[in-house]
């Protein structure tokens, strides 16, 4: 059965495609990654649907009528976020100051005479 989607680009951009039922996320993702469709490649991208007002990612393996996607709905491209992003916040305690050490020492303060 052949689905008529929309899917949101990260730039704002609608595009209209069209979709087989049985068609795989990954294998859509693949083919909104072709050069002139979006400007971002298929491994940094997921698809996300909008069910009870929610955005919810679609798992690459699954067909999209198993991930609950009819005809007509507005998918949304969305940046995958990698386990490796989460590294920061483990390296860095929140006490350290965010740029590193201060341009600009302070001055210590004059003793009184």
């Amino acid at each position: 059965m052949a689905l008529q989607l929309q899917v949101k680009t990260l730039k704002g951009k609608t595009i209209k495609i069209s979709a087989s039922s049985a068609e795989t996320a990954a294998s859509l993702l693949e083919r909104l990654a072709t050069p002139g469709a979006t400007a971002q490649s298929a491994d940094l991208c997921l698809l996300a649907v909008s069910q009870d007002d929610q955005l919810s990612p679609l798992d690459d393996s699954m067909t999209l009528s198993a991930s609950g996607v009819a005809d007509g709905h507005v998918l949304f491209l969305r940046q995958r976020h990698h386990a490796g992003y989460t590294g920061f916040e483990v390296m860095y305690q929140p006490t350290d100051p965010p740029f590193g050490t201060p341009l600009v020492q302070p001055t210590p303060p004059i003793a009184a005479s």
